[in-house]
């Protein structure tokens, strides 16, 4: 099944493209600016795959949380694709996508934190069960302690984003007071063939559910300073 993947709600930049032929991917830290190249990577990505965008069957979007205009770009652009190929659009939290993309052993815990300013960070936690990525925290706003407090006791957890690279000292003292090992990967980069296996497996289980891309929206957690501003002016 011909499946395409827009993930951009950090730095970092996924098109992912998974076809018979194999899986084609765009990964790179493109610092926010993904409006102004994504159009041209998914041009190259089609070209790479010898497809044509009509060839595409089933399409995949990471809807965040994180950058506000990061997954305003993915989400739009993934559900316009949706209602001009008519295909299905399967929406899946971003975290999940770099959760799904570790590489642990079955019932390893994987933390998933971006940076969300604000002195906080948007973080969710998984555990790979049968080779599939389970949700144990969903993907919130919250402070480092506060998610900290939050997981549940391990004796080693994989740690991916670069909210714990901001907070590498809190997360030193989370893992010495717990007695929890922990492992960070400085540059870690999604995978595409992990997010096109994560999206094709909610789609199968419930393939009615993606029919309509209106369902598909971003999941933001906060409000952006614009909305902030504007709720504070009408007070």
């Amino acid at each position: 099944m011909n499946t395409l993947i827009i993930e951009s709600s950090t730095d970092i930049e996924l098109l992912a493209l998974s076809s018979g032929r194999g899986i084609f991917q765009f990964s790179e830290r493109t610092g926010l600016s993904h409006s102004t190249g994504m159009f041209v990577n998914l041009e190259s990505l089609f070209d790479s795959a010898g497809l044509s965008i009509r060839d595409i069957e089933l399409l995949g979007v990471g809807t965040g949380p994180g950058s506000f205009t990061g997954i305003r770009i993915a989400v739009s652009t993934a559900r316009m694709l949706s209602q001009i190929l008519q295909v299905p659009l399967v929406g899946v939290r971003s975290h999940e996508i770099y959760a799904a993309s570790s590489g642990t052993d079955d019932n390893e815990t994987i933390a998933v934190a971006f940076d969300a300013k604000k002195s906080k960070v948007y973080a969710g936690l998984y555990i790979k069960q049968g080779g599939s990525t389970v949700t144990l925290i969903e993907p919130g706003d919250f402070f480092i302690q506060e998610f900290f407090e939050k997981i549940p006791d391990t004796e080693r957890i994989t740690c991916i984003g670069d909210g714990f690279a901001k907070y590498r000292a809190e997360l030193e003292d989370y893992s010495a007071e717990k007695g929890t090992a922990y492992s960070f990967a400085e540059d870690f980069m999604p995978s595409g063939e992990a997010a096109s296996l994560l999206v094709l497996e909610k789609f199968r289980l419930s393939p009615g559910l993606y029919s309509d891309y209106s369902g598909t929206l971003p999941s933001y957690e906060r409000l952006s300073d614009a909305e902030n501003a504007y709720n504070l002016k009408k007070k």
